[in-house]
């Protein structure tokens, strides 16, 4: 799932949504280039395995209440995600986008198309994409 992290109440919105509990961190992912910009570390992290202390103020939503944030660095090897966040930053000004997982607290992750849409036609999210497919409410 992901979700516009400058919503000020983002973090809300998505444990709505997933049903699950307010201090449960969330993830991001951030274009490559700007790494060092919003996290204190300039490490290169495409699988979301290091933490890193998010540098500005306006992001509450992806930002743990230690500071932290775990985050994927997405270069142009992954290039349509690439291209999705890009293309979000050339509207917001923001290089990145709140990531977490697909599914519903003490579920597993859907792993099938069908799922998806049963979970999207039940859930208050506004849009779904699986492959070109674009559903919207």
């Amino acid at each position: 799932m992901l979700l516009n992290p400058l919503i000020e109440d983002g973090k809300n919105v998505i444990n709505k949504i997933k049903k699950r509990e307010a201090y449960r961190p969330f993830g991001a992912s951030i274009l490559k280039e700007y790494v060092k910009e919003y996290f204190d570390t300039e490490i290169n992290n495409p699988y979301m395995l290091y933490v890193g202390k998010t540098t500005k103020n306006n992001l509450r939503c992806i930002t743990h209440v230690d500071g932290t944030c775990r985050f994927q660095s997405v270069d142009k090897n992954n290039e349509t995600y690439y291209n999705l966040i890009k293309q979000f930053y050339e509207r917001t000004k923001c290089p990145l986008l709140l990531n977490t997982s697909f599914n519903i607290n003490g579920k597993p992750i859907m792993s099938t198309v069908e799922e998806a849409k049963e979970f999207f036609n039940n859930s208050e999210i506004d849009v779904l994409v699986i492959g070109n497919e674009v559903y919207k409410k």
